[in-house]
């Protein structure tokens, strides 16, 4: 059998290559019901996202296409333990199951720590499926790990999914992502969904985030923006990868064009020490910022961060959940550092642009309402210039 694979390290390919080549021997003997016949449309669906909270919030995106094609259906949702913000209180979810993959878990616990976690969660989420008896399961992501072989040990009916992670034996239905090298990866997505009878395009999305109905906004911790009237920005400088993380002197001179160019507050957010860092930083740097660089790093809940982002003018991130978050509500740019280019670009409400170093997405379409431009250095005059061209809403 012939699979796709989708990563750039040659010895992870060829590590895939061969498992597969004892799994694709597996298969031929005992996975039955390659091909389903007489399949009716599925009672209990299950969605499978085992990466990170971009992730999972992007992959969420498609659910209200599912709702309407299937709407007697019941999505239930297997993902890590640290989606559950994001996802707990999505409409479309009847049950969230957890599955914390090892190479995944970002988690401050030591490796058995983790390895433990990794089998039990493994074993909880599996008894739980097994005992739903899915007619339907989606997988999420293009790359490993992926949700194949629980979704077949989980005996679920017809099972949709890439090979490019491994394991594309296990499914009923091995489903190929776009031909060019670089896609966006809800356009994979969109694939899946098609094999199922949702023809939908990357135009149709649109980005949402539930807040839960007893979060009370009054309670919001910033104080320093008297009922959050005062025109302000969002900065979010946190990525999970610290290689897409920006220097402080770019983030240095980006606040400096804010503070001189208008009249905007700049909230910083975050949850790790660089980001209060960075706030101490640019506090002691920025001259006349008179009070309008407001710390709020460790301050906020995801449901607060959320909320601010939707009282604010624009944000101001690198590539990561804030990205996708800040881009469901205003204007966003955002910074691309060593990331993956288009595969992961913001889908936004009304226009995100990204600047990025990424050189095969740089002659690329880029994503439905995203300006995107191409950089060799962040810190060439170039990039700073389109940071003035978006604070005056030229771009």
């Amino acid at each position: 059998m012939k699979h796709q694979y989708k990563t750039e390290s040659n010895w992870k390919r060829i590590t895939q290559q061969f498992i597969d080549f004892f799994v694709d021997l597996y298969a031929k003997i005992f996975v039955k019901n390659k091909k389903l016949k007489n399949y009716s449309d599925p009672d209990k669906i299950l969605f499978i996202i085992l990466a990170q909270l971009g992730d999972a919030l992007v992959m969420s995106y498609v659910f209200p296409f599912i709702q309407e094609r299937f709407p007697n259906s019941k999505i239930d949702v297997l993902c890590g333990e640290w989606a559950k913000s994001i996802l707990e209180n999505n409409p479309y979810i009847s049950n969230l199951i957890f599955f914390n993959h090892i190479r995944m878990n970002r988690s401050n616990r030591f490796i058995w720590g983790k390895i433990k976690s990794h089998i039990k969660s493994s074993h909880s989420a599996l008894k739980f499926i097994r005992l739903q008896k899915y007619d339907l399961s989606i997988e999420g992501g293009v790359t490993h790990p992926n949700g194949n072989i629980i979704s077949y040990r989980g005996r679920i009916k017809r099972r949709v999914g890439f090979g490019s992670g491994g394991f594309g034996s296990f499914l009923t239905d091995e489903v190929i992502f776009p031909e060019q090298k670089n896609f966006h990866i809800l356009e994979a997505v969109l694939e899946e969904l098609r094999i199922i009878g949702i023809n939908k395009q990357l135009n149709d999305i649109k980005p949402y985030f539930k807040i839960s109905e007893a979060f009370e906004h009054e309670d919001l911790s910033i104080t320093k923006l008297p009922d959050l009237k005062t025109p302000f920005v969002i900065l979010h400088p946190e990525s999970g990868n610290k290689k897409r993380m920006m220097s402080k002197n770019f983030w240095l001179q980006v606040v400096k064009r804010i503070i001189s160019k208008s009249n905007y507050y700049i909230i910083i957010c975050g949850l790790k020490k660089e980001s209060s860092e960075l706030a101490e930083f640019l506090l002691s740097n920025v001259p006349g910022s008179n009070n309008r660089i407001i710390d709020a790093v460790q301050k906020l809940s995801l449901e607060e961060f959320s909320y601010l982002i939707s009282k604010s003018t624009a944000s101001f991130t690198v590539e990561s959940l804030a990205a996708h978050f800040c881009s469901i509500h205003n204007r966003t740019l955002s910074f691309y550092n060593n990331g993956y280019g288009r595969y992961f670009f913001p889908i936004s409400k009304g226009c995100v642009t990204v600047i990025h170093n990424h050189l095969p997405s740089k002659e690329l379409l880029s994503t439905p309402n995203c300006n995107s431009f191409y950089v060799q250095n962040f810190e060439d005059e170039g990039t700073y210039i389109i940071v003035d061209k978006f604070l005056a809403q030229e771009i």
